[in-house]
């Protein structure tokens, strides 16, 4: 198996990074699929903290080469920014690699994403053009990575996709961009980067070939992609496993093995539909001891019992052989621990999110003991509390998801790996 497909479960933010560094420390290759500006990560070196978007700063920190794929949506200066951040301060220990068929992200379309934002409300959304972006890319007037190193002909393709976006410009009081500025300044930045546009695909499959590891990871949750999420509260790419293919360019055979990632409980950011929501201490528990605000806003997330008909049903669309579950360690000192196993629905019971009626539905509850131990030094399955042992076990026997990692705090230490018949 070299090819490892990894997976949000819930809306994000599930702590995908600790899982690929802990499962995948021999790949060759560390791949995003789609999406484009991620809430943060952040970077402290010489004392200086910065939180990077675009570039995975944690696999290239590792020294893992690392390939932003086909399926995103990229600004070629931001890329270039945050690789100076790495290089200036000495931690660029990786490569990085770009696919040639990666959309470009414009000057405008960051525009037009931010003054939405501001005219329809928070949503939780970065604003950083990926949506504006993908719409191009559907709309057949996108820019690709690979087109900003043969520049014939690109200053009409760039005037046609700001020609397209004028009017709601205009409306939105934005200036219309000129088009040869941003012709000089992406082929700029496009040349800067030649070394690393190459064929994304080509490259996943050689590797494979050749026996190395290949480690695929979503972007967000699988309850935000476009197509499975809680339209349309979603964003503009393919989260699920099925993204990774068309976020890559390989086979759906290519994929050896797919792992999902989900919290101990259930976060997400901005507006949508959390049935699982919690209000009160409980919530203002969960978001000081996870940590649960955002790198970029500082806005705290959204917090929710841990959501099992969530689980199920990304499951059953994404396939996983397996999940990572993170935080359990946040759940030290509750005395009981509410989890959503069902919802209600007009007098109905349902085990999956319906399609309808999310406004309407009503979490279904069990209680379930807590423990007092804190977990952060616990190393192995046995080490940790009976309760929060069968905490573990309650959401596998009624998700019908194997548990086979067990995160208990930040570190990659602090991590269990569990044997499962």
């Amino acid at each position: 198996m070299t090819v490892v497909a990894v997976v949000g479960a819930q809306w994000g933010d599930e702590g995908k990074g600790k899982v690929i560094e802990a499962i995948a420390p021999k790949a060759a290759l560390v791949v995003q699929y789609a999406g484009g500006y991620s809430p943060g990560q952040t970077l402290v070196a010489e004392g200086e903290r910065f939180v990077l978007h675009v570039v995975p700063s944690g696999s290239l920190r590792s020294g893992k080469s690392c390939l932003l794929a086909q399926g995103m949506a990229l600004d070629p200066r931001l890329v270039l920014e945050e690789l100076e951040i790495l290089e200036t301060h000495g931690a660029l220990a990786g490569d990085l690699r770009i696919d040639q068929r990666a959309q470009v992200v414009l000057p405008h379309h960051i525009a037009l994403d931010q003054l939405r934002e501001e005219s329809e409300g928070a949503s939780g959304s970065p604003r950083r053009g990926i949506g504006p972006a993908y719409m191009d890319a559907v709309g057949r007037r996108g820019i690709r990575m690979g087109d900003l190193l043969v520049p014939d002909g690109l200053e009409g393709r760039i005037a046609a996709s700001i020609e397209a976006s004028a009017h709601a410009l205009r409306e939105l009081g934005a200036p219309i961009p000129d088009a040869k500025q941003v012709l000089d300044e992406y082929v700029a930045a496009g040349e800067k980067l030649r070394s690393r546009i190459v064929d994304g695909s080509r490259l996943i499959l050689d590797l494979r070939a050749s026996g190395e590891m290949v480690v695929l990871e979503g972007p967000f949750g699988t309850m935000v992609d476009q197509d499975h999420g809680y339209y349309p509260f979603v964003v503009g790419a393919s989260t699920v496993a099925g993204g990774a293919c068309t976020g890559t360019g390989i086979s759906p055979k290519a994929i050896d093995r797919v792992i999902g990632v989900a919290k101990a409980y259930i976060t997400r950011p901005g507006l949508g539909p959390l049935p699982s929501e919690v209000t009160g201490d409980l919530a203002s528990t969960l978001q000081d001891r996870g940590g649960e605000l955002s790198p970029t806003s500082a806005r705290p997330r959204r917090c929710g019992m841990f959501d099992v008909p969530v689980l199920r049903y990304s499951a059953r669309v994404n396939g996983f052989d397996e999940l990572a579950l993170t935080k359990l360690d946040v759940l030290s000192g509750l005395d009981e621990i509410p989890v959503c196993v069902g919802y209600e629905l007009d007098g109905d019971v349902r085990d999956e999110p319906p399609f309808e009626g999310q406004s309407r539905m009503q979490p279904l509850t069990e209680m379930l003991p807590g423990w007092t131990e804190p977990l952060s030094d616990c190393r192995a399955w046995e080490e940790l509390p009976a309760n929060a042992r069968g905490y573990v076990e309650f959401i596998e026997r009624n998700s019908g998801v194997r548990i086979t990692l067990v995160s208990v705090g930040p570190d990659k230490a602090q991590t269990i790996r569990r044997d499962v018949d």
